[in-house]
């Protein structure tokens, strides 16, 4: 068995609440919790995990977790964008519905000064706040934008004698 605090394997464990978690430690890290009385038999519907397959589950969650994100590829994935002149185009649906800020804001649940400074152009709203706006105001913010291929920037060399006789038939 594994010990669930440290990881020595042990030949028993000892069921102890350290912080409120109750844990199967050995006998050396039984000292940092409280000891539990042992609990009655229970039937068990599943079978029971031992502590060595419950901690290999941990690690696999947690290498699962860990993983690096591709942010590159899913910023390739993304086709639309804020439209640059948001501010306006909020300004204008608004006052085509007749309300004002302030009525704009207790629709969406936002703030009027949030309002004001986004028609302003002071602050740019996030994703959630994009929705909520498009949504309220039955107006679109976002543009299908074209992917622009970028071309990596070539070795760098040194100016040699042939390239400046060019560059002054040129």
């Amino acid at each position: 068995m594994l010990c669930e605090l440290c990881g020595k394997q042990v030949r028993s464990t000892r069921q102890v609440r350290v912080e409120g978690t109750i844990m199967a430690t050995c006998a050396d890290c039984a000292r940092f919790g409280e000891p539990l009385a042992p609990a009655p038999a229970r039937v068990a519907r599943e079978p029971a995990h031992t502590g060595a397959q419950r901690i290999a589950a941990r690690l696999e969650h947690r290498v699962k977790r860990s993983r690096p994100k591709d942010i590159i590829g899913e910023l390739e994935k993304t086709t639309e964008a804020l439209v640059e002149d948001f501010g306006s185009r909020i300004r204008i649906a608004r006052s085509r519905k007749g309300w004002t800020q302030q009525e704009l804001g207790q629709r969406i649940n936002e703030r009027w000064s949030i309002i004001n400074k986004v028609e302003t152009g002071d602050f740019r709203p996030d994703e959630a706040l994009i929705r909520k706006l498009e949504r309220a105001l039955e107006i679109k913010l976002k543009e299908r934008v074209q992917a622009v291929a970028v071309q990596k920037a070539g070795e760098r060399r040194a100016l040699t004698f042939a390239d400046l006789v060019r560059m002054q038939q040129d």
